[in-house]
C-alpha cells in the first residue's frame, strides 16, 4: 500500500505557502516554506536568473518564485495558471525535502486555502481541477510525480482561527492582511457569519509601493527595500520613519474603516489579525483598535497554510 503524504498550500497573491510535517510523522513538527507567487516561462533551462525554481512542466519550462518585483494585479480566484503552477511546484518542493525516491508516484492529500467568495459558490471548481490529478514535472531538474488522491478546501480565515486560540466557541473577527489584499471574516463557532466578510484592496504592496514611491525622490527605492528597512533586516535611511509612519497610520485607519461596517462590538468580539501586513502595521492597528481584545498571530504568515493542515482528517 502507497504511503500518504500529507501536505498543505496556501498560494496567496504574494507568496505562496506550503506546510508538512516532519518526516511526514503527523505527530511531529510542521515544517513551513515560502515562496514569491510569480512564474515566467523561459526559452531553455539556463535562461532563468532571478533566484527561483527551475520548474519543467508540460513541456514548458517556467521560473517559478522569482525575485523580480511583485506585480500589483487583483484577481481574486486562485483558478489560474498561476496559482495551479505555484500549487504543484509547492508540493514538487515538499516532496524533495521528504527525499522521498523520485522514481516513485507519490500519494498526496492536499490541503488548499481559498477565497471565502469560492469557497462559498464554486468549491466544486476546485474539486474537479486538483482531486485525482496525476501530475508530472521536474523541480530543478528532479523528477516529481504525484496524485492527489484527496483534496480538503478551507475558507481563509479559518486557518488563523485554528492556530490562534483554543476553543472554536466564540465570536472571532479575523483580518488577513497579505501581500495584495486584506480580508475580514467573522467567525461565530467556527463557522463565517453570512454577510459579514469582505475583502479589498488594502494589501501591504500597494502600501509599501506608495512608501518606495515618496522616498524615491531623494533614493532609489523598491518595494522590497521599504519591507526589508520596516523589518530592520537594512539600515534606516534619513526620514523613513517619518514616511513610513504617515502612510501606514493612513493604511491602519482604512482597514478599521472597513471592519467598522460590521457594527463589531468591541465587548463580545475578539480580532485576530494575521498575514504579514499584520507584521509590519502592529503598532498602527493597536492605536485603531486599541477597544477591542486583539489576538496578533506569532506564525502570520504559515497561519493558513498550517491550520488548514491540522485541519486534516483521514
Amino acid at each position: 500500500m502507497n504511503n500518504i503524504i500529507y501536505l498543505s498550500v496556501d498560494s496567496g497573491k504574494s507568496h505562496t505557502k506550503m506546510a508538512w510535517y516532519e518526516g511526514n510523522d503527523r505527530e511531529a513538527k510542521i515544517k513551513s516554506r515560502a515562496f514569491p507567487t510569480m512564474i515566467e516561462e523561459v526559452s531553455q533551462p539556463n535562461s532563468f536568473l532571478t533566484g527561483g525554481t527551475l520548474v519543467e512542466y508540460q513541456g514548458k519550462f517556467y521560473e517559478v518564485g522569482g525575485a523580480s518585483e511583485p506585480s500589483l494585479e487583483f484577481d481574486n480566484t486562485k483558478l489560474g495558471e498561476l496559482h495551479e503552477l505555484c500549487i504543484f511546484t509547492a508540493i514538487g518542493k515538499v516532496l524533495l525535502k521528504l527525499k522521498l525516491p523520485h522514481h516513485q508516484t507519490q500519494y498526496i492529500q492536499l490541503a488548499i486555502n481559498v477565497p471565502l467568495h469560492d469557497y462559498i459558490t464554486i468549491q466544486k471548481d476546485y474539486l474537479n481541477k486538483y482531486k485525482s490529478r496525476h501530475v508530472k514535472l521536474r523541480v530543478d531538474n528532479k523528477q516529481v510525480s504525484f496524485v492527489i488522491s484527496k483534496v480538503y478546501l478551507n475558507p481563509e480565515g479559518v486557518g488563523v482561527i485554528v492556530r490562534n486560540t483554543t476553543s472554536i466557541s466564540g465570536s472571532f473577527y479575523v483580518i488577513d492582511i497579505g501581500g495584495k489584499n486584506d480580508t475580514h471574516l467573522l467567525f461565530e463557532n467556527f463557522r463565517p457569519v453570512k454577510g459579514k466578510n469582505s475583502m479589498t484592496n488594502n494589501g501591504v504592496l500597494r502600501l509599501l509601493q506608495r512608501i518606495a514611491s515618496e522616498l524615491s525622490s531623494q533614493y532609489d527605492f523598491t518595494i522590497k527595500d521599504v519591507e526589508d528597512i520596516a523589518l530592520d533586516k537594512k539600515v534606516k535611511p534619513p526620514l523613513f520613519e517619518e514616511v513610513f509612519d504617515k502612510h501606514a497610520n493612513e493604511w491602519a485607519m482604512r482597514i478599521k474603516n472597513q471592519a467598522q461596517k460590521f457594527s463589531l462590538n468591541p465587548h463580545f468580539v475578539k480580532i485576530i489579525i494575521s498575514g504579514g501586513g499584520g507584521i509590519l502595521l502592529k503598532k498602527q492597528l493597536e492605536v485603531v483598535f486599541k477597544d477591542f481584545d486583539l489576538i496578533f498571530a506569532s506564525d502570520a504568515r504559515f497561519d493558513n497554510a498550517k491550520g488548514a493542515l491540522m485541519r486534516m482528517q483521514d
